[in-house]
């Protein structure tokens, strides 16, 4: 009985492990990595970085290996994702036009995530959880390297989504997920 803690643990480390949203979306590219030899490992790094920067102000990335946000065109309603991860960085063309504008790298990063659900409003609970990404979520986000700084070229859609419900990797310390009485996380039934 005591060896069946430790074994445990380490199944869970997979989840568990990751501290920092870069760390959660990078997991998606040791898979592809050794493909990715026209990209720098800098580059890499620096796109997940500015992946996870911007992602972070549109999703709450949950220490149960969750995603949550709330989309927001039309009425408002919770998403959430298992699993999303950057699945690939693809070099994009620098045209003349870019280089005359000083972008002299250009890169597109591409998502993916295991699962999603969204919040039925029509019924109040949610969904079935769907083997792809949620529709209206980009599937990826274009990098320009111009003077020395990455910017993105952010989808139109991605201003629809603001950060979920639930903990946050970012404020507080990792523990398994809380078992679901059906809600969105961070509310409750009343009494």
């Amino acid at each position: 009985m005591k060896w069946i803690f430790p074994w445990l643990l380490l199944g869970l480390f997979p989840v568990f492990g990751q501290t920092t949203v870069s760390e959660v979306l990078a997991e998606g590219l040791k898979k592809v990595a050794a493909t990715k030899t026209d990209i720098a490992q800098d580059d890499q790094k620096a796109l997940v970085t500015a992946t996870a920067a911007l992602l972070a102000k549109h999703i709450n990335f949950r220490p149960d290996g969750t995603m949550s946000a709330f989309y927001t065109h039309g009425a408002r309603r919770s998403v959430e994702w298992k699993k999303m991860v950057v699945s690939d960085i693809t070099v994009q063309s620098v045209t003349e036009a870019d280089k005359l504008n000083g972008i002299s790298k250009k890169y597109s990063v591409i998502f993916s995530c295991d699962a999603h659900r969204a919040w039925d409003l029509k019924i109040n609970r949610w969904g079935e959880w769907q083997s792809h990404g949620f529709p209206d979520f980009p599937l990826g986000i274009v990098f320009e390297y111009k003077d020395g700084t990455w910017t993105a070229e952010t989808p139109a859609l991605l201003k629809f989504f603001s950060p979920g419900a639930g903990p946050s990797i970012s404020d507080s310390k990792l523990k398994p997920a809380q078992k679901s009485d059906g809600l969105p996380p961070g509310m409750q039934k009343s009494k």
